[in-house]
């Protein structure tokens, strides 16, 4: 059995985690009284120690606040210092100030003690704090927090704290990043992660957006092979992320039937947030207390939302890292991946899911591909936007941009006899190839055991309805076919367009156009269920079908003018770059040092650094407790 505690200070809402710190008593018969650890090396404690302490704390943190003050407690290693403690006059006026009532000491137990960070004191022992945020956006399915007897174990949240502003909003619990220390083990502490809703976590249920898959199957007994890696270089996740269901493609609003579609907070925040990675993608976004979020791109899932929601993402080369303990649909496209709002964040990120299988690069490519085939776009303010963004990448790299044709290319240069062009001969692979896999391995396994099971078939969203009937329709001499394009086309496109990485650099990369300047409502009526099955041969097929990584650039903004609010508002305008075949780590720094001076310049010409920066809804920010 187990209880959620919610403690209010004035306007912010805290959970006060089960489990105590494993220190000594520190007084008694507290109820939930807020608390503050400070560890410093001289018992000797002067106002400018509390000062400069207190000041390190608000500039690296969002959970502690001058009311965790109310009790402070002074740690030490060693007996003496614990003796001799003393507070200088200042020290305690200023403490007094801060509206400090009581003062402890206590022994480090083992030398390791209780580390610096707010807490709750209950009947004499320490509860860590971690501070609630409403789900704005609504890209949360579920809130979780760590167990107590297992750092890698999770449960979920069961609180709420913000019912009458958000009535409908997942509260997400955070821990003071005060509590964690980087180091070589771990060089990523504290830094906060959602995971998308395919993606097993240990102690917690893998619903896929679907209810009937969450009602069949329990809790996962262990972490997915990417989660497990990511905790163990320090990763905190805070909550699992909506998806579409089963990671389909699906339109918001009538698409999303078992669960609601996540909103976009950018433009007039009613926007699609588009791909099946749109939870993790909305989270990033909306929340600058979410440092990251993880997701898959299988055919467009992490490039799609990120270019709706003017972030960065990549779809990275193809077994750059480990897929296991995550749904899948076909081993020969499924990536893991993830989103950030700025390009260092990003960079650090692809280290952390990349960096044993993709080194980082200190050469710059040699060659930048503008495939006429795609370019210019029809929209002319998106393509001023990107004009300006390639050439501001000509003068980083240092040579122009080298125009090719890819269907001319191939007419000079394909290996197989054939009048079909590129797009004719290439459009069945991922059809073909993809969807047996999603019904061998997952829908028809799914739909069998429900069934078994409940005596009864399982419920499904329009999208998944049209592939149960579908997906047993692809036959295995088409799948055969399909696998055999797919490598015609790998070998084809290796020789002549970007060669593959013997050394984690990229020789070449390539530019894709991935906006087109159109709003994308979520209202907006279909015939139909989306009924995508992957046929055709698009600009988003590249990257996927050379096994490549391709990296979401956001490259500035452009206006429309909004039916929802009647003014003009800004959408993203996002390139996608490509680079080699296990690049993908250089391919991130490379982003990010271009937009490091591409910042720097336009930040000199008084422009907005960033698309979020600017266009993140100001409540929402309110609510989340920015700064």
């Amino acid at each position: 059995m187990s209880s959620s505690t919610v403690v209010h200070l004035n306007e912010v809402a805290y959970y006060v985690f089960q489990a105590s710190e494993p220190v000594q008593s520190i007084g008694s018969g507290q109820v939930d009284e807020p608390c503050t650890v400070f560890r410093h090396g001289t018992a000797q404690i002067t106002a400018d120690i509390i000062q400069s302490t207190i000041s390190r704390f608000e500039h690296s943190d969002d959970v502690w606040s001058k009311q965790f003050l109310l009790n402070v407690v002074w740690e030490f290693n060693d007996n003496e210092n614990l003796k001799n403690l003393t507070l200088q006059s200042d020290a305690l006026d200023l403490l007094k100030q801060l509206g400090n009532q009581n003062v402890h000491s206590i022994r480090a137990e083992d030398d390791v003690g209780a580390p610096e960070e707010p807490y709750f004191l209950r009947n004499g022992k320490l509860h860590a704090a971690y501070r609630l945020y409403p789900d704005t956006v609504g890209a949360f399915i579920v809130s979780t927090v760590r167990t107590a007897h297992d750092a890698f174990q999770y449960q979920s949240l069961n609180a709420a704290a913000y019912g009458e502003s958000f009535p409908s909003a997942l509260t997400i619990a955070v821990p003071s990043r005060l509590y964690f220390n980087q180091t070589d083990e771990k060089p990523y502490a504290g830094l906060r992660i959602g995971i998308k809703d395919i993606i097993d976590l240990k102690g917690l249920r893998t619903g896929a957006s679907s209810r009937a898959y969450t009602r069949l199957y329990g809790p996962r007994a262990q972490n997915a092979e990417i989660v497990q890696s990511l905790l163990e270089q320090g990763f905190v996740v805070v909550g699992k992320t909506k998806t579409t269901q089963f990671a389909d493609s699906e339109w918001p609003t009538g698409d999303w039937v078992d669960y609601h579609a996540p909103f976009n907070p950018v433009a007039d925040g009613y926007q699609g947030t588009s791909g099946s990675s749109a939870g993790s993608a909305a989270a990033v976004a909306a929340y600058p207390w979410l440092d990251f979020a993880i997701g898959t791109d299988t055919l467009g899932s992490i490039r799609a939302p990120a270019t709706a929601q003017g972030i960065y993402g990549i779809r990275p080369s193809l077994e750059s890292s480990t897929f296991k303990g995550i749904i899948p649909y076909s081993d020969k496209f499924d990536t893991v991946s993830g989103f950030a709002r700025d390009a260092e964040s990003f960079a650090t990120l692809s280290k952390a899911l990349y960096g044993v299988t993709s080194p980082s690069c200190c050469k710059k490519p040699k060659h930048l591909l503008y495939p006429e085939d795609f370019w210019p776009v029809t929209h002319a303010k998106s393509q001023a936007v990107f004009e300006s963004f390639i050439a501001d990448l000509e003068v980083f790299l240092g040579f122009k941009r080298t125009a090719i044709n890819l269907e001319d290319i191939w007419q000079k240069t394909k290996p197989v006899e054939t009048d079909l062009s590129l797009g004719d001969y290439f459009e069945h692979i991922f059809e073909w190839v993809a969807n047996p896999d999603q019904w061998r391995n997952l829908l028809k396994p799914f739909l069998d055991e429900y069934k078994t099971t409940y005596g009864q078939a399982p419920q499904l969203n329009p999208q998944v309805q049209f592939k149960r009937d579908y997906l047993p329709t692809v036959t295995a001499e088409e799948q055969a076919k399909g696998v055999e394009l797919l490598r015609t086309f790998q070998i084809w496109y290796e020789a002549n367009i970007i060669l593959p990485s013997d050394d984690g650099c990229s020789d070449s990369i390539l530019v894709s156009p991935w906006s087109n300047g159109e709003p994308d409502y979520r209202d907006k009526y279909r015939n139909g269920a989306q009924k995508f099955t992957g046929i055709g041969f698009f600009f988003y097929n590249l990257s996927p079908y050379a096994a490549s990584p391709e990296i979401i650039v956001p490259a500035g903004k452009t206006p429309y003018m909004s039916r929802v609010t009647f003014v003009e508002e800004w959408l993203p305008a996002s390139i996608g770059i490509i680079g080699s075949k296990g690049s993908d780590v250089a391919l991130a720094e490379l982003v990010r040092d271009f937009m490091s001076q591409r910042n720097a310049q336009t930040l000199h010409q008084g422009g907005p650094l960033n698309f979020i920066s600017d266009q993140i809804d100001q409540k929402i920010l309110d609510y989340s407790g920015s700064t």
